[in-house]
C-alpha cells in the first residue's frame, strides 16, 4: 500500500514536471516534492521585483522597436534619396552633354563666322581693287 501511495506521489510531481506551462496540479505539494519556505515579506519582494523587471523589459522592448522603425524609416529615406540623387545625375549628364554639344556647336559656328568675315573681306578689298 505505501508502495502504491508513492508511486502515485511520483506520478503525480511527473504529471506536474511535464504539463507545467499548462498544468492546473501547482496547488498541492506532493510528499516527495522539494520545497522553499519564504516569509511573506520575501514573497512580496520577489513579486514587487519581477512586476519592476518586467516593465523595464517591456520599456526596453518598446524603445528597440520604436529604434528598429526609425533605422527602417531612415533607411527608406536613405533608398529614395539615392534614387533621387541617380535621377538628378542623369540629367545633369544629360544637360552636360547637351551643353558641350552647344558649346562645339558654337566654336564651330565662331570658326565659321571668322571664315566668312575674312572671305567678305577680301571680296570687299577685291571690289575697291575692281572699282580703281
Amino acid at each position: 500500500m505505501a508502495e502504491e501511495n508513492t508511486a502515485t506521489s511520483v506520478n503525480q510531481v511527473l504529471q506536474k514536471k511535464l504539463d507545467n506551462y499548462h498544468s492546473e496540479l501547482n496547488d498541492f505539494v506532493s510528499p516527495q516534492e522539494i520545497t522553499v519556505i519564504i516569509t511573506l515579506n520575501e514573497y512580496r519582494s520577489l513579486i514587487s521585483d519581477k512586476a519592476t523587471s518586467s516593465e523595464r523589459i517591456s520599456t526596453a522592448d518598446r524603445a528597440r522597436y520604436e529604434a528598429n522603425e526609425r533605422s527602417n524609416n531612415f533607411k527608406n529615406e536613405n533608398e529614395m534619396l539615392r534614387a533621387e540623387l541617380a535621377e538628378v545625375k542623369e540629367k545633369l549628364g544629360t544637360e552636360k552633354t547637351a551643353n558641350m554639344n552647344m558649346q562645339q556647336q558654337l566654336v564651330a559656328m565662331e570658326a565659321e563666322n571668322e571664315s566668312l568675315k575674312a572671305e567678305v573681306k577680301d571680296l570687299k578689298s577685291k571690289l575697291t581693287k575692281t572699282k580703281k
